[in-house]
């Protein structure tokens, strides 16, 4: 279909195609035209569209996709989000796109100490990063404390097995923590490796206030989801939310303060009002009938509130979750009191 619009005049010079999917786009404009003095506007200003693409590709690793477009003469000087394409390649340690780039007589610049260790680091260059370290040890300290993630986003587990011997922490969160990325791109050997050097699947990124699983889970993840459920350490929260009721004792017994921790003291973020839910109170709230009763079961505090002041009757009967009332304990009670905790 797209070819038959391009032989029919569509314009190839076509940002919104290589956006959606540049894969699969590229070659195919290229074909039907896309000169490199084809413009797009950025936050920034005006840049080439191929040029743009160069500082994508050479960012993401992409080296195919980097020679298709030196071949075709796209731009090596323009900046894309502050960086050129080559500030791109050593920004994510893709050296031989670098080196690539280089050849080619794209501007280079001066790196620091810091960022010539970090590019060491994301290309998994072990030997290149420990020689820098035994010149200058201090450069654990200026580098990036986001190091494991920049490490997942190469895509290279071994860069992110190198990050962690040198004693970064998986659990710094930088939007986002190392975790929710390559278990929400299904990487499954870097998802291990990660968990056994203390990663968290516990640990919320503050925009959504999502785990590492849910982030499994709303990209539709199913093998990572279903081994994560089965086996991860996962949060009690989670357990509670995506139904795998039966994790809830061995979550208990590694964490049993998890039974009537709020939401509030699980989140990366300044709480809200509406967060200091235990999970009973949440799951109540939610009409969870099976999640209460596993809750009840292990002796979740029935006299948590919810956050407004309702007890946990008063909140399942304003709901009309009337098998949740009947499971609570002092059902008779809230029904003739006003229901408020104080």
């Amino acid at each position: 279909m797209a070819e038959l619009l391009l032989s029919r005049g569509a314009n190839p010079a076509d940002e919104w195609a290589l956006w959606i999917n540049a894969n699969a786009s590229l070659d195919i404009l290229l074909r039907y035209g896309l000169k490199p003095d084809a413009q797009v506007a950025t936050e920034a200003g005006v840049i080439t569209l191929l040029g743009r693409e160069l500082s994508q590709a050479a960012r993401y690793g992409h080296l195919d996709r980097v020679k298709l477009l030196l071949a075709h003469g796209a731009r090596t000087d323009e900046k894309f989000q502050g960086k050129t394409p080559w500030g791109h390649a050593m920004d994510r340690g893709n050296l031989e796109i670098a080196r690539l780039l280089e050849e080619s007589g794209a501007p280079t610049a001066e790196l620091n100490e810091a960022e010539r260790f970090t590019s060491f680091c994301l290309a998994g260059d072990e030997a290149g990063a420990r020689a820098m370290l035994r010149q200058a040890s201090d450069l654990l300290d200026h580098a990036p404390k986001s190091m494991v993630l920049k490490a997942v986003s190469t895509g290279r587990t071994e860069a992110v097995r190198l990050v962690l011997d040198l004693g970064f922490d998986p659990n710094f969160i930088d939007e986002v923590a190392a975790l929710h990325p390559a278990a929400g791109q299904n990487r499954q050997e870097m998802v291990k490796l990660l968990l056994q050097r203390g990663a968290s699947l516990c640990v919320r990124e503050p925009f959504y206030d999502a785990t590492p699983l849910g982030w499994v889970d709303f990209f539709d993840q199913a093998p990572m989801r279903e081994m994560l459920l089965r086996e991860g350490p996962i949060c009690l929260f989670d357990a509670l939310d995506l139904g795998r009721l039966e994790r809830v004792p061995d979550i208990l017994a590694r964490d049993p303060k998890s039974l009537n921790r709020p939401f509030a003291e699980c989140l990366s973020r300044d709480p809200k009002p509406e967060d200091r839910q235990t999970p009973l109170v949440r799951m109540v709230d939610r009409g969870n009938t099976a999640a209460v009763r596993v809750l009840l079961e292990h002796g979740a505090d029935v006299t948590a509130c919810h956050p407004d002041g309702r007890s946990l009757v008063q909140l399942a009967s304003d709901k009309g979750y009337q098998e949740i009332v009947e499971l609570l304990p002092g059902t008779e009670v809230g029904r003739e009191s006003e229901g408020r905790c104080h």
